[in-house]
């Protein structure tokens, strides 16, 4: 329904951006979605999602939509040129890692309200020259776009996604809130390990067919098509997959959490392969019995160790012979960033612009004339009173073991749901939202969640329009 361009703005000393415009002739329902996803674009901003520069109108009245420009493919050409090479399946954790970046933008979009539902590997941007920390590692970097289908949540809608990735809800035409995001990302995350979406296996056809057995039957479990993915992963997987909203996870923000430990969890449990397949390996080789450690490390089940072991073990500490490595705990992961809590935050409102010298387009003919010119207008928000937030957490004194991360969970989803109601809010709590969540993740020592206690009163305040908080 629409094409994309490259375009350079002369103005902008020859910066490159997309550009987006709708085909001629469409009716006006298009038209208007067309200018509803540059609405909600402008009220997007996370690093993860496409961010938008302007929004005008060419000389026939046709809309279009000029947005950042990444030299990225997308995740569906990802995957195909995978397949060209003999790999039908990804590393299961490097599709963790591809997802909970997946999970960071819907989790902006949904805490805007906004419901992206057309989530597809199309609509994924993977760019490999601009990489993303994901748990320690770098990965290509993944951006939503294609927001021409979205809408608010309870928003009347009349165009579905595609088939092969529509959740239940949607399928029946009901009207789908972030829920219907997450099942749509269960396909991707089964299509990612499994090489194939899950209804690939049941040799359905027809499109009607298709959606009748979407609306009545649970989705394959991932087992029938990658039995070598670990059952934890499958049940994830599963879990976005579920038939009924209700039991799905509630929101992406909690999808994400549940992730990033699964990923820890799958990648201890490979460390410690490695550890006893080196012990194996050694053990085999012709060295001295007074060096070898014992089998008792290996099997972890043999507890019980005579005076003679024990005091070799002691040895092989004090020389050092790397008995450090052999621990199963990971090391408490350090944030990579730590954002301000004080920062402002800002409010840029494009205005229409006088038309300057018009772009230089690809394989564009004739069709754009002109861009206007992006001056934005920073703009202080006004912060209102609004209902008492109740923090439940107020001491430092701290213990951060799994209550405690209930706890703060539940007061962070709490801030989050009420600063939803403060349009001047919703970018920065989306923002500090996800900073938080990584944080009570990760979280092994008394400072460490003392700390996360004094963001969430500050989260607090910001959210109350405590006099002297700053927006």
């Amino acid at each position: 329904m629409a094409t994309v361009y490259r375009v350079t703005l002369p103005e902008l000393k020859n910066a490159e951006a997309a550009m987006k415009v709708p085909h001629p002739g469409l009716d006006p329902e298009w038209l208007e979605q067309f200018r509803h996803e540059a609405e909600l674009l402008f009220n997007l901003s996370n690093h993860h999602i496409v961010k938008p520069r302007a929004f005008g109108r060419l000389s026939d009245g046709r809309p279009y939509l000029v947005m950042e420009f990444h030299r990225s493919n997308t995740l569906r050409s990802a995957l195909d040129k995978r397949l060209a090479r003999g790999e039908q399946r990804m590393g299961v954790a490097e599709a963790l890692r591809l997802a909970i970046q997946l999970t960071r933008g819907l989790g902006a979009a949904h805490a805007a309200g906004i419901v992206h539902r057309d989530f597809k590997p199309e609509n994924i941007l993977y760019d490999e020259h601009e990489t993303t920390t994901v748990s320690g590692k770098e990965m290509p970097t993944l951006r939503l776009s294609d927001f021409g289908l979205a809408s608010r949540v309870g928003e009347a809608f009349t165009h579905a996604g595609s088939v092969d990735y529509l959740s239940p809800e949607q399928a029946a035409q009901h009207p789908p809130d972030g829920r219907a995001d997450l099942f749509s990302l269960g396909v991707v995350l089964y299509e990612m390990l499994a090489g194939a979406t899950p209804w690939a296996s049941l040799g359905i056809t027809d499109t009607q067919a298709l959606l009748r057995n979407r609306m009545s039957d649970e989705a394959p479990r991932l087992e029938l098509a990658a039995p070598d993915v670990p059952r934890d992963i499958a049940d994830f997987v599963h879990k976005l997959l579920a038939l009924d909203p209700a039991r799905r996870y509630q929101s992406a923000s909690a999808a994400r959490n549940d992730l990033e430990t699964r990923l820890q969890q799958l990648e201890n449990r490979v460390e410690r392969t490695h550890v006893n397949v080196n012990l194996a390996e050694l053990q085999q080789r012709n060295v001295s019995t007074d060096l070898m450690l014992p089998p008792a490390i290996v099997a972890s089940s043999r507890r019980r160790q005579t005076i003679g072991i024990a005091t070799l073990l002691l040895l092989v500490v004090a020389l050092g012979w790397g008995i450090s490595s052999m621990v199963t705990e990971p090391l408490p992961e350090q944030l990579s960033e730590t954002p301000d809590a004080g920062l402002p935050v800002v409010v840029a409102a494009v205005k229409p612009q006088t038309l300057i010298a018009p772009p230089v387009v690809e394989d564009a003919g004739d069709e754009i004339e002109a861009l206007p010119k992006l001056s934005p207008s920073v703009v202080k928000p006004v912060v209102k009173p609004t209902q008492k937030t109740t923090v439940m957490i107020e001491s430092s004194g701290c213990q951060p073991d799994e209550d405690w991360k209930r706890t703060v969970r539940a007061d962070l989803d709490e801030l989050t749901q009420r600063s939803s109601k403060r349009s001047d809010l919703l970018l920065w709590a989306a923002d500090e939202n996800e900073a938080i969540s990584k944080a009570i993740g990760i979280a092994s020592t008394r400072g460490e969640c003392g700390s996360i206690e004094q963001r969430l009163r500050l989260f607090s305040q910001r959210v109350k329009g405590t006099k002297g908080v700053e927006p």
